[in-house]
């Protein structure tokens, strides 16, 4: 997703040879960044509430926008990727970031608000790791093989077609292999009978509401077919919703 599918284009601005009263602010109900243009509607500073607070605490009741503002302003543009923009806020600390094309005439605003309010239409596909390891159902696995997963605790297992049979997770990797077996074959130890899946439309939501009852760390995602899709782990989770980290295009097995 971009800032265009999800900025504000409604917002309030000041020009910046206007002259600005307390009362004028106080009509702003809960905003608290103004972006300041110039007689073009191009970008030329941005006004908090803290430049606010101690221009009108020292200057008096009428204050001219330009003499507060702040002219230094980071912006983004309506093709900036969200995760760009998170970046941004995290790293800075900041509430809002103003739309600017590329003659850095105002398009709008993009909030903490805004980005929060994706989260509701985010789908399990959208943040789902499409690189992972799986087992197939018919081969054998060796301790050397599973001490070769790092930090890895649950391994889809798939047939031939790569359609979801089954799940392994270190429960079951731990008894196999306590018995001092030196090979296993994956379908005789693999979980077969009822392991949850999600679909790739799967609201985010509920994928997250799926593993937070049931403690899973892991959760398969097939399609309509059952052909293994991608994974979501609580790492997943983590790492997307922060909107730094990349993932990975592609995935593989374990041979």
């Amino acid at each position: 997703m971009r800032v265009k599918d999800i900025m504000n284009t409604k917002i309030p601005y000041l020009r910046e040879d206007r002259e600005i009263t307390p009362s004028d602010i106080l009509t702003l109900e809960k905003v608290r960044n103004i972006p300041v243009v110039d007689n073009n509607l191009r970008l030329v500073g941005l006004i908090t509430y803290r430049e606010l607070l101690k221009a009108f605490s020292k200057k008096g009741d009428v204050i001219r926008v330009r003499d507060i503002m702040l002219a230094e302003v980071k912006t983004v543009s309506p093709e900036t990727p969200l995760k760009g923009v998170i970046e941004i806020m995290i790293i800075n600390k900041f509430g809002c970031l103003p739309v600017v094309d590329g003659n850095k005439k105002l398009m709008g605003a993009v909030t903490e608000v805004d980005l929060l309010k994706t989260l509701l239409t985010i789908s399990v596909k959208d943040i789902m790791n499409p690189k992972f390891i799986y087992f197939k159902e018919d081969e054998e696995i060796s301790l050397l093989d599973v001490l070769n997963l790092d930090k890895i605790r649950n391994v889809p297992v798939v047939d031939s077609n790569l359609r979801l049979v089954g799940l392994i997770t270190y429960n079951e990797l731990l008894k196999a292999f306590s018995g001092k077996a030196d090979i296993v074959r994956v379908r005789d130890i693999m979980l077969s009978s009822e392991v949850i899946t999600v679909a790739l439309n799967t609201p985010l939501n509920d994928a997250i509401e799926i593993m937070i009852v049931n403690k899973f760390g892991c959760l398969p995602v097939v399609d309509e077919d059952k052909k293994l899709k991608g994974v979501i782990t609580e790492i997943d989770l983590l790492r997307n919703l922060s909107g730094i980290v990349p993932m990975p295009s592609d995935f593989y097995a374990l041979r």
